[in-house]
């Protein structure tokens, strides 16, 4: 496992067996706030980008589930203010919500920054992939320079949190 590693090799063996929807909701109370402090602290072309992104009112919603394990899809409705909650599978295909599914090997493979083989992994997933990273797109506007300052924005403004999590 490579040091810049988000999970360690225990950790994603717990999450096959753990079931995460009370975390995922108490997220969803917790990173809308703290999406929007961050946003006010943009300049206005960032913010523009990110009113892309997040349109007050949106509609739009992804989900990522972890499949082989008890946690139910996880939801984000792309909107201002964003939110997140888990739903059950049937209502993720009843609502005809785009996402992908990713097992813990698959996380695996991430955290130790293998990404030639994770995408070879979930080729089957690349359109539903690219229809979500397209959703993204706005950011591109940044260019590679205004990416990299919001990288750093970001980085600053998240890093009493990130400080918080188990190494």
């Amino acid at each position: 496992m490579s040091k810049k590693s988000i999970l360690t090799k225990s950790q994603l063996k717990a999450l096959k067996k753990t079931d995460l929807s009370p975390f995922i909701n108490m997220s969803g109370l917790m990173v809308p706030r703290m999406l929007n402090v961050f946003i006010e602290t943009l300049n206005q072309k960032e913010k523009g980008v990110f009113d892309e992104v997040f349109p007050v009112g949106g509609q739009k919603k992804i989900y990522t589930q972890l499949a082989g394990t008890p946690t139910p899809p996880i939801v984000i409705n792309l909107a201002r203010s964003l939110q997140m909650t888990t739903m059950s599978e049937e209502e993720v295909k009843k609502q005809n919500i785009k996402g992908i599914k990713l097992n813990i090997d698959d996380m695996d493979l991430l955290t130790e920054g293998r990404i030639g083989k994770f995408l070879w992994r979930i080729k089957g997933q690349i359109g539903p992939m690219l229809g979500i990273s397209g959703v993204f797109a706005p950011f591109i506007k940044l260019g590679p320079r205004g990416l990299k300052e919001l990288k750093k924005k970001a980085l600053t403004h998240f890093k009493p949190l990130m400080d918080m999590m188990p190494h």
